[in-house]
């Protein structure tokens, strides 16, 4: 829908600055431990958390967590909400995976991997899992039809980084889903694609009901647009 109004109503760009752009991402409310920010089997940590740990937020409504903005797109680092600001917190096992991720690949790692120790075991070799399924994937290895299902959803989409000062969102790539990622051509060569015969496809045809898909949707030729009064 935004697509189709765009073109009739228009819009006015409004430069965004860097907070504004974390504004926009999903929101978890997480209480501040010793250990960090821990959620999806994840733990974010920084000296900019020293002296909330433990601490109220001073959200009532939230019953004291704080506003943690993440991108799952780009899962090694959180924004979270302290009192001078928006401040950056990465993933304490970022070092260790060597490729870009997103929650897609993240998700099928954790389903994989069984827990055998502590939670911070857990996390360590989620890591390490990653890191090698990352691995193998880039080096084209023979994967499974899941792994290649997941892979193929995480390309989907290229992770923008969240700028810093202010920008043009004329010169910012269109977000899908609001989040950063933007969709990119497939790479027909690329062997982490799942197989045509995976997934069910729908072709509108040109016998008789050419126009229409599954459900009554109706599919606008050029003329009828021309022929519809009711269109600008």
């Amino acid at each position: 829908m935004w697509a189709a109004l765009l073109p009739v109503a228009g819009y006015v760009p409004v430069p965004l600055s860097a907070d504004d752009f974390m504004e926009l991402l999903p929101v978890r409310w997480q209480p501040i431990t010793d250990a960090g920010i821990r959620f999806d089997y994840r733990t974010y940590d920084g000296s900019c958390l020293n002296g909330h740990r433990g601490q109220h937020s001073g959200v009532q409504a939230q019953k004291g967590l704080w506003e943690v903005h993440y991108n799952p797109y780009d899962p090694v680092r959180i924004w979270v909400r302290l009192p001078e600001g928006f401040r950056e917190v990465g993933w304490v096992h970022a070092t260790s995976i060597a490729l870009p991720f997103t929650h897609h690949v993240w998700e099928h790692i954790c389903k994989v991997v069984e827990r055998t120790g502590s939670r911070e075991e857990h996390e360590a070799e989620l890591a390490l899992a990653l890191d090698a399924f990352l691995r193998r994937a880039a080096g084209k290895e023979k994967l499974s039809t899941v792994e290649r299902r997941v892979m193929a959803k995480s390309r989907a989409s290229e992770t923008l980084p969240v700028p810093e000062g202010e920008i043009n969102v004329l010169d910012v790539l269109a977000p899908s889903f609001g989040l950063p990622g933007v969709y990119a051509a497939p790479d027909p060569d690329d062997e982490t694609l799942p197989d045509e015969d995976d997934d069910d496809e729908t072709v509108v045809g040109d016998g008789p009901e050419a126009g229409h898909v599954p459900g009554g949707s109706l599919i606008l030729s050029d003329q009828d647009l021309e022929e519809d009064q009711w269109l600008p």
